[in-house]
């Protein structure tokens, strides 16, 4: 995730699976927090809102947080072995300094642009 908090123009709220399913309460109460948002009892009941959805995933979004997929990647962790070594020879590459400037460039624009947004409110 540190690529993409140094490349991308936006805030990232990192959420790691098993912290949700260990603490989900917890976890709702600082994405909320991040966002700016009140929490809501009905947050942790979004399984029995009767809204619509249109995603493929719309069973998904029917279902309570369940324990089933913690650690179900090691099960493709041979097939995942090559991204995760390529991965590993990106994250150590050498970043120039204008690299870095840009990087930093556009999180502060993006920093504004948010700042603006949420003036307008």
């Amino acid at each position: 995730m540190s690529h993409w908090h140094a490349v991308l123009p936006v805030k990232i709220f990192d959420l790691q699976y098993e912290a949700m399913v260990d603490d989900t309460a917890g976890q709702i109460r600082a994405l909320l927090d991040y966002c700016g948002l009140e929490w809501e009892d009905a947050c942790l009941s979004f399984h029995k809102t009767e809204r619509g959805v249109r995603t493929p995933s719309r069973w998904q979004v029917r279902q309570p947080i369940y324990t089933g997929s913690v650690q179900r990647w090691r099960n493709y962790a041979a097939e995942l072995a090559p991204l995760k070594k390529s991965s590993r020879r990106c994250s150590k590459a050498p970043q120039n300094e204008d690299t870095r400037s840009s990087a930093r460039a556009i999180r502060v624009a993006a920093d504004r642009a948010d700042l603006l947004k949420f003036r307008r409110r």
